[in-house]
């Protein structure tokens, strides 16, 4: 199956319960109870499903004029930030220190490592097995993508190859890294008049510059470069502290203009840029979209927390790390367009559920107990031995 590069990611981190302060202080803050935004859970799914439909043969065409793929990516990253600084944002409010950095990358490493490494040996099988692996050309791109970095790689074979939607995974890699001090300067700016608000016009201009200015030879490189994706990671963090002050209202009226808003430029996209269509087209109703659903204050949010629909959030990241999979298995079988984009997605879908609670879920509970920076016990006095 011909692999695209249109359409990508998903390594956005759950959005579940966090603990910290709503301010930062100089002081250590206390933790408080941040409730779990199970609306935006429950959006990774269909976010990651507009991935879907970038390389399943029915909805190829359409997703790819549209930019379906384009626009589900553009809110996995900003979603990526808004998640990390609503959950661990705070840790690093005072300043970073080695306890809190430790503890966030071995919650990132546990979150995505996993999964992510089971998906890339399984799909490299697989193509071996049927015959459509070179065993020269594989080798260098398995290791760049064991390692995160195929991004980086002005190739297309690397960042393309084997488990093509891992490209996503090694730009969210670089995202984690400089998150405590992009943390640490939003804390900062927050506390100026209008420093959020500048900060986010900035990062608008700064990705519009980036992307209607790159050569037509890096356009695509560009699309998986990590440098050129941050802004939409960094406006994410921004809208999250922004979240934390602002007053939560809302409505089922404002969630359905916000699914308008975001349509209406999905349906303009085509007439864009070439270049603005891949990423900073989408950012500011995406962003309007993810910080109207984080309020969950109208119907439309009640909906989006039914179970069913907050578990297959959960299991949305598996299912973009597997859906590559399970289109090239059901491919061998038949090439009927239909047949491979209905049983593709069904095949998928059982991977996920299989991926979440074999490999994901545990390993992850199973790393961070391994790694967890245990409290030094208390020194015993010697008890001098008997003579």
């Amino acid at each position: 199956m011909a692999t695209t590069w249109s359409s990508p990611l998903h390594a956005a981190a759950a959005v579940a319960p966090a603990t910290g302060p709503a301010a930062p202080s100089s002081a250590a803050p206390a933790s408080i109870a941040r409730p779990e935004l199970k609306a935006l859970t429950s959006l990774r799914f269909l976010a990651a499903l507009m991935v879907f439909m970038d390389h399943a043969p029915v909805t190829e065409w359409a997703s790819h004029h549209l930019g379906f793929g384009a626009a589900g990516v553009g809110f996995f990253f900003l979603l990526s930030g808004f998640v990390l600084m609503y959950s661990h944002g705070t840790d690093f409010a005072a300043g970073i220190r080695w306890p809190q950095v430790r503890k966030f990358y071995v919650a990132r490493f546990a979150r995505i490592y996993p999964a992510y490494l089971v998906a890339l040996l399984t799909m490299t099988l697989a193509l071996a097995a049927l015959g459509k692996l070179r065993l020269a050309e594989a080798v260098p791109v398995f290791f760049a993508q064991m390692f995160l970095v195929q991004s980086w790689i002005h190739n297309e074979l690397v960042y393309e190859g084997l488990n093509f939607v891992g490209w996503s995974i090694s730009v969210e890699a670089f995202f984690y890294l400089l998150f405590p001090i992009s943390a640490l300067l939003i804390w900062r700016l927050s506390k100026h008049p209008r420093g959020i608000a500048i900060a986010a016009g900035v990062v608008l201009l700064t990705l519009a510059a980036v992307v209607t200015h790159i050569g037509p030879a890096y356009i695509k490189w560009s699309y998986v470069l990590p440098v050129v994706r941050f802004p939409e990671f960094f406006l994410g963090m921004l809208l999250a502290i922004a979240f934390f002050s602002a007053a939560k209202s809302g409505g089922t009226l404002r969630e359905i203009n916000v699914f308008l808003l975001a349509a209406v430029c999905v349906v303009l996209s085509p007439f864009a840029p070439y270049g603005l269509r891949l990423a900073a087209w989408m950012i500011p109703a995406l962003a309007a979209l993810l910080f109207t659903f984080a309020t969950q204050r109208g119907a439309i949010s009640n909906f989006l927390t039914a179970p069913a629909f907050v578990r297959l959030g959960e299991i949305s990241f598996a299912f973009y790390l597997v859906h590559p999979l399970a289109l090239l298995l059901v491919t061998d079988f038949t090439r009927s367009p239909l047949g491979i984009s209905i049983g593709g997605l069904a095949l998928a879908l059982g991977l996920s559920f299989l991926m979440y609670g074999v490999v994901e879920r545990p390993m992850r509970k199973r790393i961070v107990a391994a790694l967890a920076v245990r409290p030094p016990q208390p020194a015993t006095a010697a008890v001098p031995a008997p003579r």
